[in-house]
C-alpha cells in the first residue's frame, strides 16, 4: 500500500542531529550529495534539504531551492494562454525548484516521490498565500 504524506515526518536536515551515513537510494550521486554536500549547500544558502522519516527511519530526502523558469517564445505563448496571465512581457517566472529527490532503494515505487511533489506544491501555495512571496 502506498505511503501518504500524512504518514511521513518531514524535517529540515540538521547535520548535528541527523545521521545520514547509511542512506542508500541506489544512486551514488544522490547518496553522495546528502552525505557530503547538503549541509554545505544549506550553510551557503544555495538550497535546503528536508529529510523524510517513516516510523522513525530515514526513507527519503528532498532538496529545494528558488529558481526561475525562462520561457522561449513558443513556450511563453502557450504558458501565458494556460495561465491566463496578463504579463506577456515577462521573460521568466519565479519558481520553486526541486534540486534533488531520493527515496531509499527498497521503497522506490511506493508513492513517496509523488507525495514529496505534493509537499513541494503545497510549499509554493504557502509561499504565495501566507508569506507573500511570488512563486509559480
Amino acid at each position: 500500500m502506498p505511503l501518504r504524506l500524512a504518514e511521513l515526518e518531514i524535517v529540515c536536515f540538521n547535520p548535528q542531529e541527523h545521521d545520514v551515513s547509511s542512506f542508500d537510494c541506489g544512486d551514488s550521486d544522490l547518496n553522495d550529495f546528502l552525505k557530503n554536500d547538503a549541509a554545505r549547500y544549506q550553510d551557503e544558502h544555495l538550497s535546503h534539504t528536508r529529510l523524510v522519516f517513516h516510523k522513525g527511519g530515514l526513507i527519503a530526502y528532498i532538496t529545494l531551492l528558488t529558481d526561475c523558469i525562462v520561457l522561449k517564445t513558443p513556450e511563453k505563448k502557450r504558458a501565458l494562454k494556460e495561465l491566463r496571465s496578463l504579463h506577456q512581457h515577462l521573460p521568466s517566472f519565479p519558481a520553486l525548484k526541486i534540486g534533488r529527490v531520493a527515496v531509499r532503494n527498497d521503497l522506490q515505487h511506493s508513492g513517496i516521490g509523488t507525495e514529496l511533489l505534493k509537499y513541494s506544491v503545497a510549499l509554493v501555495v504557502r509561499m504565495n498565500r501566507e508569506l507573500n512571496i511570488g512563486c509559480r
